[in-house]
C-alpha cells in the first residue's frame, strides 16, 4: 500500500473517532501537547473540538495557552479535574505507557486511547 494511502487511512480513523467525541458531546480529555500532535490535530481538522476538550501538557509555556489551529486549551495536570471526562487521547504515544500510569493514579475511569501507530484502546 502506498504511503499516502495509509496516511489518508489513519486520517479518517481518527478524524472518525473525533467527530464521534464532538458528536455524543462527550468531554474528552487530551494528554500532551507535541509539535506531532499540533499538526496531527488540524489535519484532522475536526469543527467544535476545542468545545469538548482539554489538553494536558507539563510544558510550563504551553499551560494556560491555546494549541495552535484547534484553539484547544492546555492546562497542567494540577487544574484538571479527571472524574469529568469519559475520554482520553494520549497524542504523546511514544509516552504512552508511562503517561497511562500517571493517569491510573487520578480519578479518571474512562477510555483511554493512543492515535499511532494505529488508533486503538489501550486500557
Amino acid at each position: 500500500m502506498r504511503l499516502q494511502k495509509k496516511i489518508q487511512i489513519k486520517v479518517a480513523s481518527l478524524k472518525f473517532f473525533l467527530n464521534e467525541i464532538v458528536k455524543k458531546k462527550k468531554k474528552l480529555l487530551i494528554i500532551g501537547a507535541p509539535a506531532r500532535g499540533v499538526v496531527t490535530l488540524n489535519v484532522c481538522n475536526v469543527n467544535k473540538l476545542n468545545k469538548y476538550a482539554v489538553i494536558l501538557d507539563d510544558t510550563k509555556e504551553k499551560q494556560n495557552k491555546l494549541m495552535p489551529g484547534t484553539h484547544i486549551p492546555i492546562l497542567p495536570w494540577e487544574k484538571c479535574k479527571f472524574s469529568e471526562f469519559e475520554t482520553c487521547l494520549i497524542l504523546s504515544w511514544n509516552y504512552a505507557n508511562s503517561l497511562r500510569r500517571r493517569l491510573k493514579k487520578t480519578k479518571f475511569k474512562g477510555d483511554l486511547y493512543v492515535p499511532f501507530p494505529k488508533l486503538i484502546r489501550i486500557n
